[in-house]
């Protein structure tokens, strides 16, 4: 979200392809799909706080998206952890690079993409029914 206050500080260290949008209510399923399609291992979509939305409505959007984007992982076998939001400042006390850093550690605990290993089982399985 561009009206976040506190992304600008953190992009210096956002180890990862960062996209911007005015509002992470506009972050669809479907764009979330899609950057795991090109091979994303993790999507972590970070917003203002709750309260704060500049349009008033992206943060519980941004909520929902999520929420119904986690379940359709699930269905394709895809840990739903790869997939995280957060509205800054973050909760608990941490600093948004101790978010930060905590998703990439759950991404690598997790492994490689899923995309490749899904491209792997269904080559296989392709040989396996053609012979």
């Amino acid at each position: 979200c561009r009206w976040s206050r506190a992304l600008p500080d953190a992009w210096e260290y956002l180890p990862a392809e960062t996209v911007s949008v005015m509002c992470t209510g506009r972050v669809t399923g479907g764009d979330v799909l899609r950057a795991f399609e090109k091979g994303a291992a993790g999507v972590l979509i970070i917003g203002c706080e709750h309260d704060k939305c500049h349009y008033g409505f992206g943060c519980q959007a941004a909520v929902e998206h999520v929420y119904r984007t986690s379940n359709i992982l699930s269905l394709l076998g895809v840990s739903p952890d790869r997939l995280r939001i957060l509205q800054a400042p973050p909760e608990g006390g941490l600093s948004l690079r101790d978010t930060v850093k905590d998703f990439l550690g759950t991404i690598e605990r997790i492994g490689a993409p899923f995309r490749n290993k899904t491209r792997g089982r269904s080559q296989k399985t392709r040989q396996e029914t053609s012979h």
